[in-house]
């Protein structure tokens, strides 16, 4: 009995061994298994940042692509519009070449006048200018570039009612009764000839020029212009400008009076001469004196030449066009001398004004005192005579006329200054239209005495002060109450 429990012990025994020695086994193999996929994981794991981090080149690059692809297709549009454009500039040139190379001559009229002989022949003699003008560029033309088919523009701006009023200051009725007449031949002439009416405003003439000069010139069908602003430096920056973009060689001064403007003549461009069809010279007022007696506010200045008292002698007279010598001009008398000859006829440098004249222009007697004067009861002697003896002063254009050492007398070059020798602003000044026009803008800055006062301006239109604000309704110091322009209507709204 003993011998069958041992028996069975050292069997149980020896079973418990091998299932103790298979399930190690089982858990070798099961440990070996898992070290084994663990590697694999890792190995996994490591091919897995590889092949995300080559995704995310390949992604990268592939943004890199597309980008590029778009700019590609852009620039792709861009050279299709430039090949079109190129396409659309050729077929145009092509067909400006058909019809002729273009030329335009741009003048401003209110320096190249045409001569007197023209204007006075009315209708017909814009017809004559037209083909004179034609035929002379067209002449230069085949000289310069060679024979063939030129298109040719033609623009002309001025000012028309100040020119119309320089023609009738200077005595040139007919002229200024047949200018309407002139521009309707001209512009009818050809469908490409234009003389355009731009108006007082400063400079519209000059701006448009500029903006045709600088537009045109650039186009590659255009092969010159004819610039007809000689008299004026102000166009010079703009020549220049052009100048210094390549365009030298399309530039030629038309030459309007003889005498070019300094600034203009340093720009050493080629000129052309047309002749018997612009005036050589600045139309001629006769006399400072008769000047101050009829409006000027619309004078160009570019178109007159003041003929004054101690130059009257030797100024040469132009009629229809042509200079002639003139001789000795009476000198105008004074208006105080005017009233007490009621139909008197004052006669300077070749050219007549009555009295009746000068009533009918102001309303009245001619005025024998300026509005200032008007204001203050002086017991001054009036002006005495015009003297030519007196050596005249040149203004010192560096600092503003208020700044020159005395100032000009305002009265005294534009109405009548009573204080004579005793005036403490200066009379012997050498003065050029662009000055007294100057003057005259300076004196439309202060208000007129009598209408600053609500009461009517004997000298109305031709009062030299000013009888509206120029600051108008909006005036700052209006607003304020703080400006110099009192009367009730001097900030209205001035009509256009």
């Amino acid at each position: 009995m003993a011998e069958n429990i041992a028996f069975e012990a050292l069997a149980s025994s020896q079973n418990f061994d091998r299932f103790i020695s298979a399930l190690k086994d089982e858990f070798d193999k099961s440990n070996k298994a898992v070290i084994t996929r663990d590697d694999e994981i890792e190995r996994l794991r490591s091919e897995f940042d590889l092949y995300k981090n080559a995704y995310k080149a390949v992604d990268a690059q592939l943004v890199i692509m597309r980008r590029e692809k778009e700019e590609a297709q852009l620039s792709a549009e861009q050279a299709q519009l430039l090949v079109k454009q190129a396409e659309r500039e050729l077929e145009e040139l092509k067909e400006s070449q058909g019809k002729g190379r273009r030329v335009f001559v741009l003048l401003d009229g209110d320096g190249a006048i045409f001569v007197n002989e023209l204007i006075s022949r009315g209708q017909e003699g814009g017809h004559a200018a037209a083909q004179r003008l034609l035929r002379s560029i067209t002449e230069h033309l085949e000289a310069t570039l060679g024979s063939g088919t030129y298109q040719v523009w033609v623009y002309i701006f001025f000012n028309k009612r100040g020119l119309t009023e320089t023609f009738g200051r200077a005595g040139l009725n007919t002229v200024k009764a047949k200018f309407d007449e002139f521009v309707l031949g001209f512009n009818q002439s050809a469908e490409r000839f234009m003389m355009l009416d731009v108006g007082k405003t400063k400079e519209a003439a000059d701006a448009k020029i500029r903006v045709l000069l600088e537009d045109e010139i650039r186009m590659p069908h255009t092969v010159r212009i004819y610039f007809a602003g000689c008299h004026d430096n102000g166009y010079v920056n703009t020549l220049r400008s052009v100048i210094t973009a390549g365009f030298k060689e399309k530039l030629v001064l038309l030459r309007g009076y003889s005498d070019m403007a300094a600034g203009i003549t340093e720009l050493n461009l080629p000129d052309y001469t047309i002749p018997e069809l612009f005036r050589p010279s600045k139309i001629t007022i006769p006399t400072r004196k008769s000047i101050s007696q009829l409006p000027t506010e619309d004078l160009p200045a570019a178109a007159v030449k003041v003929a004054t008292p101690d130059h009257e002698a030797s100024t040469p007279a132009v009629v229809n066009g042509a200079t002639t010598a003139s001789t000795p001009a009476a000198r105008a008398p004074s208006p105080e001398t005017a009233t007490n000859r009621p139909v008197a006829t004052v006669k300077a440098a070749g050219a007549s004004y009555s009295t009746a004249l000068l009533q009918q222009r102001r309303g009245s007697i001619p005025r024998t005192t300026s509005p200032e004067r008007e204001d203050h009861n002086s017991d001054r002697s009036a002006s005495p005579t015009w003297n030519p003896t007196i050596q005249k002063k040149k203004l010192n254009h560096n600092v503003p006329l208020s700044k020159n050492k005395p100032p000009p007398c305002t009265l005294f070059y534009l109405a009548e200054c009573k204080f004579g020798d005793e005036c403490k602003y200066g009379h012997h000044y050498e003065l050029t239209p662009d000055d007294l026009e100057e003057i005259r803008r300076n004196a439309k800055k202060g208000p007129c005495p009598s209408v600053n006062k609500d009461l009517e301006c004997p000298w109305g239109d031709d009062c030299c002060y000013g009888h509206v604000c120029p600051g108008g309704p909006t005036c700052y110091f209006y607003k304020t109450r703080s400006c110099k322009f009192a009367g009730a209507n001097m900030h209205k709204a001035q009509k256009s």
